[in-house]
Formats: C-alpha cells, sequence, structure tokens
C-alpha cells in the first residue's frame, strides 16, 4: 500500500511520436469524406465516428506505450485495424483488471444466482486446500454472508500463509463489510507491516474509509491526500 498506506511508482511517460501522429492527423483528413461546398468543409457523421475512434486509438497507442505502427494500420485500415488494436491489445488488459472480472462475475451470478457459491463449496469439500477455501471465502463474500467468509478466511491465515496479503486483503473486505472497522484497521496495518512492497489500492481505500468511519478524521484526510496521487477512479477525491 505507499506512502502512509501505498508505495508510489513513477509512471514513466513515452516519447511523443510527433511526426507519425501529424501524419495520421493529414492523412485521416486526406481520406476522410469532406464536402466543401461553400467553403465549409462538412464531414458525415459516420466519418466523424472514425475519425474520432481512430483518434482515441491513437491517444490510447501513444499513452500506453504501445508500438507506432499500429497508428498506420488504424489509418488505413480503419475497421479492420481498429477491431485488430481492441482485440489484441485493449480486450486482454480489459479482462485482466478486476473491475472487469467482477462485472463478469457479476454477470454470471445474475444468470445463475448460487452457482459459484456451490461449486466453491463442492470443490472445498473434494479438495480442501487454502486456493479452494479462499475461493469459498469470496463467494461467501458476494452473497452477503460475511461472517463464514471471516471465519474461513481466519482459518486459512495460518502457517505459511499467515501474513499472504491476498488473504489479508480478503479478511479486511469481510470484516468492512461487517461493519467490524476497527479490526479492518488493524488487519490492514499487520498486512502493510508484513508485506511493505505490496501496493493495493483498494486495500488502502478500505483502510482510509474505515479511520473515517471511525471518526478518526485527520488521519483519514491524510490517507485520502496519498490516496488521490494513484487511486484509479473518483473515490477518493469524493
Amino acid at each position: 500500500m505507499g506512502d502512509n498506506m501505498s508505495g508510489g511508482l513513477t509512471a514513466v511517460k513515452p516519447a511523443r511520436p510527433v511526426r507519425t501522429f501529424t501524419f495520421w492527423l493529414r492523412t485521416s483528413a486526406r481520406f476522410g469524406s469532406f464536402d466543401r461546398s461553400g467553403g465549409v468543409a462538412r464531414m458525415p457523421a459516420l466519418g466523424v465516428l472514425f475519425l474520432l475512434a481512430q483518434i482515441a486509438c491513437a491517444v490510447h497507442v501513444v499513452r500506453t506505450g504501445r508500438n507506432y505502427y499500429w497508428i498506420y494500420i488504424v489509418v488505413f485500415v480503419p475497421v479492420v485495424g481498429m477491431s485488430a488494436y481492441f482485440l489484441a491489445e485493449i480486450l486482454p488488459e480489459l479482462t485482466r483488471s478486476r473491475p472487469a472480472r467482477e462485472a463478469a462475475s457479476g454477470v454470471a451470478r445474475a444468470l445463475n444466482p448460487g452457482k459459484g457459491l456451490r461449486d466453491a463449496t463442492r470443490r472445498v469439500a473434494i479438495t480442501p486446500t487454502t486456493e479452494n477455501k479462499a475461493r469459498l471465502a469470496a463467494e461467501y463474500l458476494a452473497t452477503g454472508q460475511t461472517e463464514p467468509a471471516i471465519a474461513l478466511y481466519r482459518e486459512v491465515l495460518t502457517g505459511v500463509h499467515e501474513s499472504d496479503p491476498a488473504l489479508m486483503l480478503g479478511l479486511a473486505r469481510a470484516l468492512f463489510a461487517q461493519g467490524d472497522l476497527a479490526e479492518t484497521q488493524t488487519v490492514l496495518e499487520r498486512l502493510r507491516q508484513a508485506n511493505p512492497n505490496v501496493n493495493s489500492p483498494e486495500g488502502h481505500m478500505i483502510y482510509t474509509r474505515s479511520l473515517e468511519l471511525q471518526g478518526k478524521v485527520e488521519a483519514a484526510l491524510r490517507e485520502y491526500a496519498a490516496l488521490i496521487a494513484y487511486y484509479p477512479g473518483q473515490e477518493a477525491r469524493g
């Protein structure tokens, strides 16, 4: 978690491909469908959408440090190029993110309520490993059953897994959901002490919220100030 609860990582921005980007803009304008009647340049709505999509792809290429050849592909074969860029570069990134996984999990639960919990329970009955128990605890928590989730997390946080950061964060989530704010704070402080190099924006936010809800306003404000620098969302600014 870093300064206060998070370790800051300095993002290194790639150099701007000025010539490539300028060439792309000129090429896009040349291949667009313009009507210059009356001295006013006009572009059909579909052309505007394509141009905006191309700009979005180009900006993403530059900001994320992708290979600049993607810009040429997007310009010269827009539909195929943008589709390929989305499938090859953006989609894998989305599917690896926690919000994407949670959204997919939420859809699955809506289509088949209880399936995840049943499957996790069956796996623990067959093979009661730490990993399977942690999955079952997460399913309990996802269905609002905080007590069995807390019990399972405490059960697996022993031996070699006593300071496992993922398990400790899971326990903190369950405790926070149950409203045990003091214990949430304690668990996250132990997590930080045992794993000083772990950076968890979510854990930092839960820690900060637990301080705030306990009325520890000054400490919470310090943590919010640290969160603003790197937390992926507006919650830290709210």
